[in-house]
């Protein structure tokens, strides 16, 4: 059965395959097995290095530190898509997740809204230097929220656990969906269902090897008083300063954005 779901897409990991046998049979062999046995087949792949290790910070508390980025995977309707996601540090749970079809200002505030909506306000947010993260708009909306905005060096220290899992992304959610089945997705919405039904019953349950705990409850546990989310008036407030082009100047494309990429 491993050598069928190796072949049937190559890029599937021992550890990706220990979780479908896992779920298919109930039993399975050690990841170590699984990778002898597929080299045995020749049906092992090189695997690349991982990222480096800068520290092993971590915030103190959560709902501190939300670390955001961009990935770029994968073609929909003959479009790239790209993912755009924010990690609790302290928890590793996905505080937003959405796919867009562009890598602007537009996308990343419709990634970002909601998750502060039903998340709450964090202390700091820190990106990297892309142009949607360093565009004025993003600013003026963390400050509007009493938000921290830090950018990142060229060598960041912090952003290794986003890395990783976007690294987790790639390997157990978008290794399934493979060409045949992306063929068959016929809107942004129905990748993003998809994206949130893994997050919510793969990732999210899971626990998490460097912190011994389920990502979404050790959030819910390191927040025993949470602060209340910021009212709709206060959403608003900050995301029409943000993108007045957008919401007040050219309110018919934004409209086709939300409808087309909802």
């Amino acid at each position: 059965m491993a050598a069928g779901l190796k072949r049937e897409n190559p890029d599937r990991t021992a550890a990706q395959m220990v979780r479908i046998l896992r779920a298919q049979s109930g039993w399975v062999p050690s990841e170590r097995t699984l990778q002898r046995h597929f080299r045995h087949l020749e049906l092992d792949r090189d695997v690349p290095a991982n990222s480096p290790v800068f520290g092993r910070f971590e915030a103190d508390r959560c709902n501190e530190l939300w670390v955001g980025d961009i990935l770029h995977r994968p073609v929909i309707t003959g479009r790239k898509a790209y993912l755009f996601a924010f990690l609790d540090d302290r928890s590793r749970a996905v505080m937003a997740a959405r796919f867009g079809f562009a890598e602007d200002a537009v996308r990343l505030a419709a990634a970002l809204r909601p998750a502060l909506a039903s998340r709450g306000v964090p202390e700091s947010i820190y990106v990297d230097n892309g142009s949607s993260f360093v565009d004025s708009w993003l600013l003026r909306a963390c400050a509007t929220l009493g938000i921290k905005l830090v950018h990142s060096r060229p060598q960041p220290e912090g952003r290794g656990k986003i890395e990783r899992r976007f690294r987790t992304v790639r390997d157990q959610f978008l290794v399934e969906i493979t060409d045949q089945v992306t063929a068959r997705i016929e809107s942004l919405a129905e990748l993003n269902r998809l994206a949130t039904a893994w997050i919510e019953t793969v990732y999210h349950p899971a626990v998490h090897s460097e912190t011994g705990a389920p990502p979404l409850r050790r959030w819910r546990d390191g927040i025993p008083d949470p602060l209340p989310p910021p009212t709709p008036a206060q959403l608003r407030e900050a995301f029409f300063a943000a993108l007045p082009a957008c919401i007040t100047g050219n309110h018919a494309h934004h409209t086709a954005v939300e409808g087309g990429e909802a």
